[in-house]
């Protein structure tokens, strides 16, 4: 049985786990680096406040596929996007549209926190949000891969608006399918998402053989050594 290509999923995890290691990551800190003992407090305290200023929520809906090639991708319901589809999708039957966020509780405290001169504090909370924000991707991502699994389908990796040549415009298709308002995410007109701890992007949904196996983007990346944001492979 296939997935329902109409519903719009919405999930709202209690509480969210985010690493240390994730939020060090986002300050610039490669993995077995030693910060500074400031950094670390500040990563400390920012964690322990964390369920106070955060407000995760996400939201996927699943689409068929109608035509997919090298650069640009249909749905049946209608909606196209332009990027390189093949390479990161690859045969993909489905697709599903999803649209995350941090909320913009966390975006405050870490510009109050600047406001006040506290910099390092700042930085943390900042490096906090975008942590949170792939930990409720990682939620949401159990669910889909749950879903797809119960058609005997596999996922691939998350390919988003602005990454690997997919035009920062491409998010109005995806907004279009899962009106992200509902969990308070929209567009600038320069297709920038408020809050800014937010992301969207699309995943391929097909058999294991015939779409690009799940993994991270680092994965397709050439920069190795020299790039501090890289995830654990």
């Amino acid at each position: 049985m296939r997935p329902d290509v109409r519903d719009v999923r919405e999930i709202a995890p209690e509480t969210l786990e985010v690493a240390a290691g994730e939020v060090l990551r986002y300050l610039g800190y490669p993995e077995g680096a030693r910060p500074h003992p400031a950094t670390t407090q500040a990563v400390r305290e920012a964690l322990e406040g964390a369920p106070a200023w955060l407000k995760p929520a996400g939201l996927y809906r699943i689409e068929a596929v109608e035509s997919i090639d090298r650069g640009r991708l249909v749905l049946a319901c209608g909606v196209s996007f332009r990027g390189g589809m093949r390479d990161l999708l690859g045969d993909c039957t489905a697709v599903a549209a999803f649209v995350v966020t941090a909320g913009e509780g966390i975006e405050a405290a870490s510009k109050d926190a600047f406001r006040r001169g506290e910099r390092v504090r700042g930085l943390a909370l900042d490096a906090l949000g975008s942590a949170a924000v792939d930990a409720v991707y990682d939620v949401l991502e159990r669910a889909l891969r749950d879903e797809a699994g119960a058609s005997g389908w596999s996922i691939t990796a998350p390919y988003s608006p602005g990454h690997c040549g997919m035009p920062l415009e491409e998010s109005r298709g995806i907004f279009a399918l899962v009106r992200a308002c509902r969990i308070g995410v929209d567009l600038t007109p320069a297709w920038i998402m408020r809050p800014a701890k937010s992301a969207s992007g699309l995943v391929g949904l097909g058999e294991a053989g015939r779409i690009a196996p799940y993994g991270t983007p680092c994965e397709r990346c050439d920069r190795r050594g020299d790039c501090r944001m890289r995830r654990r492979i």
